[in-house]
Formats: C-alpha cells, structure tokens, sequence
C-alpha cells in the first residue's frame, strides 16, 4: 500500500482467513473437548480439574519450565487431563495468586530453544482448548496485572532486535501463533477495562525491517476484527502514534483510515464514533510534522471523497478553520476537492468563512486566498458584522488581499 494504492484487499483477506483457520482448529478440538465434560458426572468433574490446577501450577518453578524432561511430564499429565475432559477453570486469575496462564506466556522471552517454545506452545493450546479464561487471568507487571493477550501484544510490538523482551525469531512467531489462537476471545468494545489491545499495539509498535511484514499483518489482523485503535471514552487515550508512524511508516498511518469498502465497514463502524475533535487535530497534525507527509495526505486524500475528511468537515470543522489560519495548502486540498459544498457552509462563532478566516490569518495568506477563490468559495457571503472578505480585508489594511478578493 502507497499513498496512490487502495488498501491491501489481497494481503488483507488472506491475513483474515490465516486468523480464522488458526481460531477455527482451536474452537473444533474445544467442541470435542466441551462433549467430553458434559459427559463427566460433577464430582469426577470436579477432581480433574483439581488435578489439573495442580499440574499446570508445578509450572510455576523456573526449573520446571528450564528443565525439558520435567516439562515433558508436565504436558503429558496436561494432555491426558485434558483429554479425560479436566477444565482450566479453577486456575487463579490475580497475578499475585498462583500460576496460571498469563505467567505462563509472561515467560515466552525466558525460553530461548526451540524444544522449550514449542512445549510451552502445546501447553498454552491445551489450556486455551480446556476453557481457561483468558480475559480475566492476569500477571504481574509494575503496579497491577496484565491478561495473556496484553503480554503478547507487548511482545509483538518490540519485535527482537530491540532486546527489550524477545530475543530471538522462534520467540516472535510462537508470540504471533498465540496471537491467532486468542485476539478472537477478547471483546471489541471493552467494558469497565483500559487495555484496548490495537492501541496499545500502535503506541508500543517499533518498526523494525524484519519484523515489518508481520507488523504490518497484526495491523490487518486486527482491522479485520472490527478493534478501534481509539476510544472516545478511554481515559488514558494516547495517539501518539500518529506522529510516529507519520514519521517511521506512514503507509500504517493510511492503513488505519481506509477508504470505505465492503471489507472495511466492521472497521470502520468501529473507528468513526471515536474521532473526536481532539483526535482529529492530532492526527492532522501528525501529517503537518513536514512537507513530505504533507505531500502524502494530500495524494491519499484526494482520490475521491474519503470518510475521515467528511467526517472531520461535519462534526469538527475547527480544525478545518486553523488549517486555513496555518496556511496549509496541502491539507486543504483534498477538502475542497472532495467537499466543496460543505466547505463553503462552514462558519465559525463570528459568523465567519474560510475566506473570512484566512484574511484574518497572519503570514503570507495570498496562496490560501486564491486556492479557496480557485475551488469557488463565495466572496458574497457576510459575517455577523456584516462583512464579506472584501470588506474584512479593507477594514483591516490589507491591501494586497484587496486585489485579490475584488
């Protein structure tokens, strides 16, 4: 994807379908499983599942996990537990409470041979598969805890050459076949919870070259789960990605703002309500940082009539008023290319227009000027002091916006 391409329709469906084939053989062995239990009296229920607390906590020593042959034991009594129909509901969800899943994945970057990655693998399917609850179980990171997804979702997001979890590949790909296992299982709109999982992802993201195809796959991945990387109502919203991906990767930055199409409304209609003004300006902002993104929104933006743009002209057109006080001829183009009716209706508290607004703007405003007289912005319409642009430029001396206006 360039700032001249659609979105990745081709990458996209097939990192969709990678996710569904990988949920869907969870969810079948968990359907086999699931007959097993219904089928087991409550008492013999009861007693594997004690047993198979007791098993998965003995992964709580360090040695255990290092130690492969003890490992091997461990996931064997798993595997025929889970098998008999034992569930995972009775491991502990507080990360100050014993073993369980999350300290489990919290570990990943502990586990550096293949052999050790792999069973840990195995171990974390068949617990998926014996119902364990993934939203809930936590482990211990500074202050609180966090769920086995925002583990994995931190992992990703530093790659491997950073050094600041993983270190090596076999980690980062066991970290993104979990991915696939679970992103599914976390709600799209959380309640009473501040980890959204996209946003997190985006504002922890390092861009790494080889970690880019992947990066940029997790970006898809959950697009194609309908996750907002923004919430209006988070309280600790941060969307300083914008300016870094505008900086690092600004291909990522369009990813996020699709046009609309049919494979991208679930997105879309999760996105839009979370744009906020705030939001708004920030992410304009991030495209003003130098003249080579600018260059870049103004060529993505102006293929045809683009949402975000509609959006932003009807529910915040403050900041379509400082781009024009900012002269920011780039950004304003795509809006007048594709919105020229709504532009010429807007007006501020004063009453005023775009051309109103941009004689009283500061600088070298005579290119604002014309773009706006060159889209057809009308120098008829007065404010509320009864002035058109003309007059507003004469009653304040600005000679050379005079001609231009006349």
């Amino acid at each position: 994807m360039t700032a001249t391409n659609p979105f990745p329709i081709k990458k996209y469906e097939e990192t969709k379908q990678e996710m569904i084939v990988a949920r869907r053989a969870i969810e079948k062995e968990k359907a086999q499983w699931l007959t097993k239990r219904n089928a087991l009296k409550q008492e013999r229920a009861t007693e594997l599942d004690k047993q198979f607390k007791r098993a998965f906590e003995r992964l709580d020593s360090y040695a255990a996990r290092m130690n492969l042959t003890e490992s091997q034991e461990l996931l064997k009594t798993i595997r025929q537990l889970v098998e008999q129909g034992a569930s995972a509901s009775l491991l502990d969800d507080s990360e100050l409470g014993p073993f369980n899943l999350a300290d489990l994945i919290k570990g990943i970057p502990d586990l550096t041979d293949s052999p050790a990655l792999e069973l840990t693998k195995e171990i974390v399917r068949l617990t998926i598969i014996a119902g364990a609850n993934l939203n809930t179980q936590k482990a211990y990171i500074g202050n609180g805890g966090a769920i086995s997804l925002e583990w994995i979702v931190l992992y990703l997001a530093a790659g491997v050459e950073t050094g600041i979890w993983l270190k090596n590949q076999e980690q980062y790909d066991t970290c993104y076949t979990l991915f696939s296992w679970i992103i599914d299982s976390f709600p799209r709109i959380p309640e009473e919870y501040s980890f959204h999982p996209f946003s997190i992802y985006l504002n922890c993201l390092i861009y790494l070259t080889a970690h880019a195809e992947i990066q940029e796959k997790l970006i898809l991945a959950m697009i194609s789960y309908g996750f907002s990387p923004i919430y209006r109502d988070d309280y600790y919203q941060n969307v300083s990605f914008f300016s870094r991906l505008a900086t690092i990767q600004i291909n990522w930055l369009f990813l996020l703002f699709p046009y609309e199409e049919e494979a991208t409304k679930q997105y879309i209609n999760a996105l839009r309500p979370n744009i906020t003004k705030e939001v708004a300006t920030k992410l304009i902002n991030a495209f003003t940082s130098n003249n080579k993104t600018r260059k870049h929104f103004k060529t993505f933006f102006s293929r045809r009539a683009h949402w975000l743009l509609r959006h932003i002209v009807e529910s915040a057109p403050e900041v379509i008023f400082d781009l024009v006080k900012r002269n920011e001829l780039d950004m304003l183009t795509p809006f007048l290319k594709n919105f020229k009716p709504a532009l010429q209706a807007l007006r501020n508290e004063k009453g005023n227009t775009l051309l109103h607004q941009a004689v009283l703007s500061r600088g070298l405003v005579e290119n604002t000027i014309q773009l706006l007289r060159n889209s057809g912005l009308s120098l008829q319409i007065m404010n509320k002091d009864g002035l058109t642009p003309l007059s507003l430029a004469m009653k304040n001396n600005k000679t050379a916006l005079v001609k231009l206006l006349q």
